[in-house]
């Protein structure tokens, strides 16, 4: 689907639930809307350090506030997805309708509802599996894109993750992570040494390929603000096969991987945690 950010249509009250007077409770979207407005200061000096690095060749960079701030958007964008609550929700109905017919009451739309955003909150919080402080561990590299006809692609799974050698799970060192922050600048996790750096993304092939791995991950929905880029990368995306690895220049040591799989669909990219929910998360 080809599309504009404008165009691009939200599900009415995904994150909202029923007051006991029948009002719509936001209190959860608020939630989210606290952690969106924190990193949109972050992403200001994100852009102040990436100006210092175009016109100088060095930055000060960003502080550890910071870095904290894009793990928790980072995170928000890991669970806050369509694949993620379309799951929840079949979970949730499936458990609401054994209750029903368990203790002979009515389904409850509602309780379906609030167990899925009762689950999506505790995931963040769940002690056995703390996956922000995993992602604080791990090196934290900002890329950005020189203005050229090469972009990133946006989509309804914004998250991306890669293992080489073991399964995607984000508490592996060898988990790699890419989330685009907006068309010039990419979000790359990998390793756990906590390193965090600044650079330039200048391999338009790498860029090309990551987009295409982007693009098959994609659900429902791919964003691009030039078309004619945009259906280059659908049409290239099923021709691709195998591994492609490409060195970050301007970043010593650091190396990207994609491995792009056959018509592999978005859900085997579901995040490994879900499948590693307590089932006390149900109850």
């Amino acid at each position: 689907m080809l599309t504009s950010v404008r165009n691009v249509a939200a599900r009415s009250y995904y994150y909202s639930f029923k007051d006991h007077d029948n009002s719509y409770n936001h209190s959860v979207e608020k939630l989210f809307s606290k952690i969106e407005d924190r990193t949109a200061e972050t992403f200001q000096r994100i852009e102040i350090a990436i100006d210092e690095m175009n016109l100088h060749g060095y930055t000060k960079g960003i502080g550890e506030a910071d870095r904290l701030n894009l793990m928790r958007f980072l995170f928000l964008h890991m669970i806050r997805v369509p694949a993620v609550m379309d799951y929840l929700r079949q979970k949730s109905e499936e458990h609401e309708a054994s209750i029903s017919k368990e203790y002979g009451m009515d389904y409850s739309e509602d309780y379906v509802q609030k167990n899925i955003l009762r689950v999506l909150i505790r995931i963040a919080r769940n002690k056995d599996a703390p996956i922000l402080d995993y992602l604080l561990k791990k090196d934290c590299r900002i890329l950005s894109v020189l203005r050229s006809r090469a972009c990133f692609l946006t989509t309804d799974n914004p998250v991306q993750r890669f293992n080489k050698t073991e399964p995607e799970v984000i508490f592996y060192p060898n988990t790699e992570v890419y989330l685009p922050l907006n068309q010039r600048v990419l979000l790359f996790l990998h390793g756990n040494e906590g390193k965090l750096q600044i650079g330039i993304f200048r391999d338009l092939t790498a860029i090309f390929d990551l987009n295409c791995y982007i693009a098959r991950k994609a659900k429902e929905l791919i964003v691009c603000s030039n078309k004619e880029y945009l259906t280059k990368v659908l049409d290239a995306r099923g021709r691709l096969r195998g591994f492609i690895t490409n060195k970050i220049t301007d970043i010593s040591d650091c190396l990207i991987t994609f491995r792009l799989w056959p018509n592999d669909g978005f859900l085997s990219g579901l995040p490994t945690f879900l499948s590693q929910t307590p089932k006390d998360f149900w109850n």
